[in-house]
């Protein structure tokens, strides 16, 4: 529980933010065939979908962006503009793809620019950052908060096994995270974050065993 507490504090405080002064995102001007109704149909030729084909193009177009920008920030090859790849189509009628293109080409774009000036490495950690001051700070407080709090409450006996059992628990989610980004193809959490505060907790399991047992000897 107390791995699981302090994961989620440290996921809260240390979530990926883009720099959106870097790379800033502004609505395009709407191609003349958007102007108007439109209706998507499946696979099938039965409709699924009606309305502003101008919301849909700018949703779309800001759905390409995105993922092109993600694509860059994850050091994906793809994220470069390349009409015969297609890497922006997804199962929608092209109608939705050509919009998504469009804003990955707009995207692909900016991103050629900065890096006349910029490293690829330099940018892609510009772009997107995580706090990891924060993330250990906080991370390690709430986590030595709940220990000390299970240190004053806890029956000794019991000491070893809850520190086993969230050292597990710690370990746990850390791979849960890394599965689960490369599942999403997301970004995990800082790794280096979360090294050090394993490395803190394995320190303060550690310690705190060798407490235990020299309450234990000089009980007896």
């Amino acid at each position: 529980m107390a791995a699981v507490f302090t994961y989620s504090l440290v996921v809260w405080i240390a979530k990926p933010a883009f720099d959106k002064r870097l790379l800033p995102y502004s609505r395009p001007q709407v191609p003349a065939e958007y102007q108007q109704t439109i209706i998507l149909s499946g696979k099938d030729g039965k409709p699924f979908w009606k309305g502003d084909g101008r919301e849909l193009y700018f949703s779309s177009h800001r759905a390409g962006w995105n993922d092109c920008r993600w694509a860059f920030a994850l050091g994906k090859k793809y994220w470069r503009y390349d009409p015969d790849t297609h890497v922006w189509i997804v199962d929608m009628p092209m109608v939705v793809n050509n919009a998504r293109g469009d804003g990955w080409r707009l995207c692909s774009n900016q991103l050629g620019k900065l890096l006349a000036t910029t490293e690829e490495s330099e940018l892609r950690a510009q772009i997107l950052h995580w706090n990891r001051a924060k993330a250990i700070v906080v991370g390690l407080s709430s986590f030595l908060g709940l220990i000390a709090l299970f240190l004053l409450t806890a029956n000794r006996r019991y000491f070893r096994i809850a520190l086993a059992a969230v050292f597990l628990g710690w370990a746990f989610v850390i791979v849960a995270d890394r599965a689960g980004a490369d599942f999403f193809d997301g970004p995990p959490i800082s790794i280096g974050s979360l090294a050090v505060l394993g490395i803190l907790l394995g320190g303060v399991s550690t310690f705190a065993i060798a407490c235990d047992g020299k309450l234990v000897a000089v009980e007896k």
